[in-house]
């Protein structure tokens, strides 16, 4: 995940992005101190999009849907992790 934090240009980058497709108070919710809003599988290909979704499981070798589960888990663990203090 950091490699596709690293290639759309940070945490930053990556957080205005997901605040652009839809997902403010999703992401928002991760950078806070408080509890994070779950995300989907659906929602995670949204997030990342099909080109980021096919790259990432061609490079983890996981199915596309693997990937979309295994996101959906681990994008609002590894914001709030990157975010301890409530900021970027």
């Amino acid at each position: 995940m950091r490699d596709y934090f690293e290639s759309q240009g940070g945490l930053a980058h990556v957080v205005k992005l997901f605040e652009e497709r839809g997902f403010i108070n999703k992401v928002r919710s991760w950078i806070s101190t408080g509890p994070n809003l779950p995300l989907n599988s659906v929602e995670a290909l949204q997030l990342v999009g099909w080109p980021g979704i096919l790259d990432m499981a061609r490079k983890a070798d996981f199915s596309v849907e693997n990937l979309r589960e295994r996101l959906a888990k681990l994008l609002p663990a590894a914001i709030d992790s990157a975010t301890p203090n409530g900021k970027l």
